[in-house]
């Protein structure tokens, strides 16, 4: 099944007796049947059948093992693999090369049964808005190989009815990189390195798991294995939207998140011009304005896409009128807090501001300014024009030199600033923000090297 399960025994439920775990070797592994679902406290574990513990039964997800047990046998099977019940959690290296061949576990199972906590018998799944749409199992990390890898997958409800059925009949590997992340854009997971490690087996990769390294860290790993054996260039196309113009990054992305499309093609339902065809279709741009609802807006509008191949139909509601508030007119200040700064070693000397400033940066701390080394302290500036410094703050360093930190903002909305040292804090005044503005922000082009 994969170059991991040949060193690792292959535990199962054995139906033919009283739910007992039965271990197989690779080559050996019997027709089995295999459970999806989202953890709750109190599962049933793999001690608990090691042991052959009574306690097992009493417990709230007792009922999830006998259901899957239950349906393994209506289809016919001797055999069910249950993550919580199978792996060996207590061994490092066990649960390392079992999650490493978790997909691999899943795409050969005869089935897979999706069970659906939060999911009522009568929910009916191509209703938009459904539970079924929202349930748990489809906003989790792990869940996703486990709706991709298996060749048969059935939904259950919370009482094992079965409300869905679905086939996979294309390989996922005709799914590009980039698409395939997108996948994962939504999806969260309790520990914050399994954002990385869930996907190993989407993208058929293995890499040792180190919790404790963070996401961002074990998100890059992910990311250099899939380049060592995948020329597919869509690896590059993400983007980060709470980025700065001026954030320098590298060629990968730190979080599955920046894979999230956000502009997407309707297909109409018309055959492009010239040849006018029925295997390609016109298509619109659309852009969605929210992530919990199904409301789009038109977007370049100055040209048509063409699509080869029509997803599933599905229900959106494009807005004839759009609505832009002016944000400008409502958020009309910044506010910036200074922190991290010792209190003993600095002192706010002066606030600089433009002459023509109608309402120039003040300090708006409630402490005292008798207090001088106490921090925070909280500026509220007026917005200014992009990459405009609004004022200069003065600050004498106990000990060393002192600082003149440049407060700014860019785009309208974001508040940036930058440092440098002086030796005589004592001679600026509010005419000296004119010199400090023609030095440090030639021609209005200002550069914020530390983006807030």
């Amino acid at each position: 099944m994969s170059d991991y399960i040949a060193t690792l025994c292959f535990p199962v439920l054995c139906l033919a007796s009283t739910f007992e775990l039965e271990e197989f070797p690779a080559n050996r592994i019997p027709p089995y049947a295999i459970l999806s679902h989202t953890w709750d406290t109190e599962e049933v574990t793999y001690d608990d059948f090691q042991h052959n513990t009574t306690d097992k039964t009493k417990k709230p997800s007792w009922s999830k093992v006998q259901g899957s047990c239950h349906c393994t046998m209506s289809d016919g099977l001797e055999y069910v693999w249950i993550d919580s019940c199978c792996v060996n959690k207590s061994s490092s290296a066990e649960l390392s090369e079992s999650l490493n061949s978790m997909y691999a576990w899943y795409e050969k199972a005869q089935f897979c049964y999706a069970y659906l906590n939060d999911v009522p018998a009568a929910c009916n799944p191509n209703q938009p808005g459904s539970a079924f749409e929202h349930s748990k199992w489809f906003t989790r990390g792990w869940t996703l190989q486990k709706l991709l890898a298996p060749v048969n997958i059935l939904f259950f409800s919370r009482d094992w009815t079965e409300i869905d059925i679905l086939i996979h009949r294309k390989p996922l590997e005709l799914a590009s990189i980039a698409r395939r992340m997108s996948w994962a854009a939504h999806r969260e997971t309790t520990r914050p390195e399994d954002i990385a490690y869930c996907l190993m087996g989407v993208f058929s990769v293995k890499m040792p798991m180190l919790y404790g390294e963070g996401a961002e860290k074990a998100f890059l790993r992910l990311q250099e294995e899939i380049m060592k054996q995948s020329d597919d260039h869509t690896i590059f196309a993400w983007v980060d939207r709470d980025a700065s113009w001026l954030s320098l990054r590298g060629l990968l992305a730190t979080s599955p998140s920046m894979f999230a499309g956000y502009e997407y093609v309707a297909a109409l339902d018309c055959p492009s011009p010239p040849r006018y065809e029925d295997t390609s279709f016109l298509a619109i741009f659309l852009r969605r304005l929210s992530t919990v609802d199904e409301q789009y807006a038109r977007v370049k509008v100055d040209r048509l896409a063409e699509v080869h191949e029509r997803g599933p139909m599905q229900t959106i509601y494009v807005r004839q009128k759009i609505a832009i508030p002016d944000l400008g007119g409502i958020f009309r200040s910044h506010f910036l807090q200074l922190r991290g700064l010792s209190g003993n070693r600095y002192r706010i000397m002066n606030v600089l501001a433009p002459i023509e400033a109608k309402r120039p940066a003040n300090l708006t701390s409630t402490r005292a300014a008798s207090s001088d080394y106490q921090f925070p302290r909280t500026f509220r500036m007026t917005k200014g024009l992009d990459n405009h410094l609004l004022c200069s703050v003065v600050i004498e360093r106990m000990g060393g030199p002192a600082l003149i930190m440049m407060l700014g903002t860019q785009e309208g909305f974001t508040v940036g600033f930058d440092a440098i040292d002086v030796q005589d804090p004592g001679k600026f005044d509010f005419d000296d923000f004119e010199t400090i503005r023609q030095i440090y922000e030639p021609k209005q082009s200002w550069k914020l090297d530390h983006i807030g």
